[in-house]
């Protein structure tokens, strides 16, 4: 289950205690779960939530977590298949036992009118009935497939909390940012030097396009470490919780993605001149007549990991009408060159 999937599951009660405080669902804020392992998170957000969804690929993961809070689906379990075959014998027995006579009824009859209590057949209490909260939403499937298209038919603005696999993890942030207009905020469990990236800066070794992609989307904070041995099973590498919380983009970018092929291309050449890069990427090419343009002139020697968000967004905007595009763009993408 877990190691086929990629999947680590959080065993440290004291790490959920921690994730508990620092997101603190209210009774008026709808949540959604990603990776729901046994269960363990899926209980207290469903104490705190007025709502929780919880978007899970591995169904046996889901059966756990149902039966983990006492949710039974009697279809899927074997007490439902015992309890159906017990009712289909009782049924059988009944077809072929003699039918009481008139004066065993007129009895039965009688103590009713007197008031004489009888026995009540047995009845299975139903756990569910009993909660006063609503029931947590299952959705089985791969999130990168399913998306949170369920939760926002019903429910938005929504928070999201997420122990995924790591080797989904900057595909998901795409994600999110697709779904960043209806989300209040998102906590993640991230392998610990992808976490560093997505908070680094001009100059730093992990200031790639999915550092930039990530902050013009997002606000982030590096909340905490995670050792590994809070995991079972235990992943080779370090964890950390990391919240992001949706930005608007710039306006003149909202309805134009070139700018994240850009950055894409000027990173390609890795510590090569803006000039040079963009020059020979795959991404864009020099307009015909351009290619001895001053303006490749100002770009001088300058290379993109020293420029910020802001100085990269400029250099765009100012190179814009001399480049066309040789490759159309998909926001996951964004995410090839870690």
């Amino acid at each position: 289950m877990g190691a086929k999937l990629g999947q680590n599951f959080l065993v440290d009660p004291n790490i959920l205690r921690k994730i508990m405080t620092l997101t603190a669902p209210s009774a008026t804020e709808t949540v959604v779960e990603v990776g729901c392992g046994s269960g363990i998170m899926t209980r207290a957000l469903w104490e705190g939530a007025k709502q929780l969804y919880v978007v899970e690929i591995d169904a046996t993961c889901i059966l756990n977590t149902k039966q983990n809070l006492g949710i039974i689906d009697l279809a899927a379990s074997s007490v439902g298949l015992y309890l159906s075959r017990h009712a289909q014998r009782q049924s059988a027995l009944h077809e072929h036992a003699p039918r009481p006579d008139v004066a065993e009824t007129d009895r039965a009859s009688a103590a009713d009118a007197k008031g004489i209590q009888r026995a009540k057949p047995f009845e299975i209490p139903d756990p569910i009935s009993a909660k006063p909260r609503l029931d947590p939403v299952f959705i089985h499937g791969d999130v990168l497939d399913v998306g949170f298209r369920a939760v926002d038919a019903r429910d938005r603005p929504f928070r999201i909390i997420a122990n995924i696999p790591y080797y989904i993890s900057a595909k998901f942030m795409a994600l999110c940012a697709a779904y960043k207009h209806q989300i209040t905020d998102i906590t993640l469990m991230l392998q610990w030097e992808f976490a560093k990236k997505l908070v680094s800066k001009p100059g730093e070794s992990g200031y790639t396009p999915l550092a930039i992609f990530a902050q013009m989307h997002f606000d982030i904070r590096l909340d905490f470490q995670v050792s590994r041995h809070c995991f079972r099973p235990a992943p080779k590498v370090d964890s950390a919780i990391v919240t992001l919380k949706p930005k608007a983009i710039p306006d003149d970018l909202v309805s134009d993605d070139g700018f994240f092929l850009f950055v894409k291309a000027v990173f390609w050449g890795r510590r090569k001149p803006l000039k040079s890069a963009l020059h020979k990427s795959p991404y864009w090419t020099v307009k015909a007549g351009y290619a001895t343009h001053p303006i490749w002139d100002i770009l001088g020697s300058t290379r993109a990991e020293v420029l910020s968000r802001e100085q990269l967004l400029d250099t765009y905007r100012q190179v814009l009408p001399y480049l066309e595009r040789v490759l159309a763009f998909k926001p996951r993408e964004v995410f090839d060159l870690e």
